[in-house]
Order: structure tokens, then sequence, then C-alpha cells
């Protein structure tokens, strides 16, 4: 579905702790959407997928 638009990645927090500080993640599961480089939007526990979506949706369509 996001094919060519997104790119996934997952960390293991416990594996890479420097990532995890660098990037203030301080709950699991943490998204964090970046466009251009920047973080745009962070979601931080569990969420539906549709809501997941969502705010993909709004980053795709700018």
């Amino acid at each position: 579905k996001y094919s060519g638009k997104v790119v996934f990645g997952k960390i293991n927090v416990d594996e890479n702790p420097d990532i995890t500080a660098r990037f203030g993640v301080m709950g699991i599961p943490t998204i964090i959407i970046f466009k251009d480089g920047k973080e745009v939007a962070r979601l931080v526990g569990a969420h539906p997928q549709e809501l997941i979506e969502r705010k993909l949706s709004v980053f795709l369509n700018q």
C-alpha cells in the first residue's frame, strides 16, 4: 500500500539505547514520522491501524 512512498524501520530499544535516547523514545511502541529528514509527528503507545494511516495520509498528501 505504501511501497515507494514510505520507508518503515524498526529499532530494538534494548539493543540500541543510543538511538532510543537520541530520539527521546519514552514509551513502547513509538512511531515517529519523518518528512524531509525532520520529525513531523509522533505516536506513543498502541493505536488502531486507522489512526496511524490517517496520520500518514496527512503527510503523504502534502
